[in-house]
């Protein structure tokens, strides 16, 4: 589906003694009703009959009326198929009737075409409708996480994730919206809500005028997995406010990993610290960490346990893989999952010295991989490579941008000794 591809909401109205725009008298006394682009059917009595029937698009919140339209056409007889041209809009809007079998029902079904190539501007998660209807003048509401439309709803509807793929998709039950002038905070709780969670997704965000920093993040999320966090603090507190850490294990034949998310919607800087056993990993093992939304290597933990401080408003999502001796991928900027959906495959070579990363994202996309290397190993040659220097162990970050073309990507880096 292109960014452009999101269609307006259409509705018709019964409207005594008035004409279609043709001439014609399509379809029987349907009332007035609300419906989305999607094939519908209609229960008719049997003694109204064929009545006239007048249409309507609604556009960003203005009607164009079937009669307004620059060229109208009919073919069928009682039943058949509309087209309507709209200059302003530049759309054909096709609308189809068909009587059922049993001829106690009608069925609609109806399509835009944008003709002109113009963005039909539509597709917000904020109101159009004006006063006293829907969520006029905003859906998603900053500022006060704990309103039923913002991030409190989200993650408490998180907490059925044991009845995840066994009884019903357990989704977070909102809708993502993420454009400006939602905080860049905001932005990065709905994405990692989103990104954690194994169910579908509603965008609220019109992707055809996103600022193209937050449709990157819209990206994030896709595809779909099928996995869904663990809440790991349900019965942490007598009266928990809502769920703040989940955590998930990520397994692919190259790599198993986990995922920690701490979200925290209050107004003070909160400070957390997991043991290892609570993630199910070994007390005494090293592992990479890696802070997704920062883009910050934390370094390798060796004390036994995961400290974190999430600054207001904000979440922290970890990933934390056990630490290797040789050049290793730790994380993407591509999938929140950060190697899950995009890597297919990640090797080292010992003998050769070489580290081999596979990624496969749609044609168009752009993202990064990065590698750490530990100290006394560099790239044999970094052109294209963007690194730096980690104070503390005078280890290597190394960044290595892809360009994706839809199929599998191979990245080869080969190192040296000094």
């Amino acid at each position: 589906m292109n960014r452009g591809d999101f269609f307006p909401t259409a509705y018709f109205a019964a409207v005594a003694g008035a004409k279609l725009a043709t001439g014609k008298t399509p379809a029987a006394a349907i009332g007035r009703f609300l419906f989305g682009l999607k094939t519908r059917r209609y229960s008719i009595p049997g003694d109204i009959g064929l009545k006239n029937v007048r249409m309507g698009i609604e556009i960003d919140g203005i009607t164009h009326w079937a009669d307004d339209a620059s060229h109208a056409e009919w073919s069928g007889e009682e039943t058949g198929e509309a087209k309507f041209t709209f200059q302003s809009p530049a759309i054909e809007w096709q609308v189809q009737f068909s009587w059922e079998s049993d001829g106690q029902a009608l069925i609609v079904s109806s399509r835009i075409e944008n003709r002109g190539h113009q963005p039909l501007k539509l597709g917000e998660g904020r109101a159009r409708y004006g006063p006293n209807k829907g969520f006029y003048p905003g859906t998603f509401v900053i500022n006060k996480p704990d309103y039923w439309t913002s991030h409190r709803t989200g993650l408490c509807s998180l907490i059925y994730y044991f009845a995840h793929r066994k009884l019903y998709l357990a989704d977070s039950g909102s809708v993502m919206t993420i454009d400006k002038p939602i905080p860049l905070g905001d932005a990065q709780i709905s994405v990692t809500i989103f990104g954690i969670n194994g169910g579908p997704v509603m965008l609220g965000d019109d992707v055809d005028r996103m600022d193209e920093d937050r449709m990157l993040m819209v990206r994030m999320i896709f595809p779909r997995l099928p996995e869904c966090a663990r809440p790991l603090d349900l019965f942490d507190y007598a009266e928990l406010d809502y769920p703040q850490v989940f955590h998930m294990k990520v397994e692919r034949e190259w790599e198993y990993r986990d995922l920690l998310a701490v979200f925290n919607l209050s107004d003070h800087t909160m400070a957390r610290t997991f043991p290892l056993e609570r993630l199910k990993l070994d007390p005494k093992g090293q592992y990479s960490v890696f802070d997704f939304w920062n883009l910050r290597y934390q370094g390798v933990e060796t004390s036994g346990s995961i400290s974190v401080e999430v600054p207001p408003d904000s979440v922290k999502l970890l990933r934390i893989a056990p630490y290797r001796d040789h050049p290793w991928l730790i994380s993407t900027d591509m999938h929140v999952r950060q190697g899950q959906a995009e890597i297919l495959d990640c090797n080292w070579d010992q003998d050769a010295m070489t580290l081999t990363i596979r990624a496969q994202r749609p044609a168009g996309h752009e993202g990064g991989i990065y590698v750490h290397a530990p100290k006394g190993l560099a790239p044999d040659n970094p052109k294209g490579l963007w690194l730096a220097r980690d104070g503390r162990d005078n280890s290597l970050i190394i960044r290595k941008p892809i360009e994706l073309t839809g199929k599998p990507v191979e990245v080869q880096m080969r190192f040296k000794r000094y």
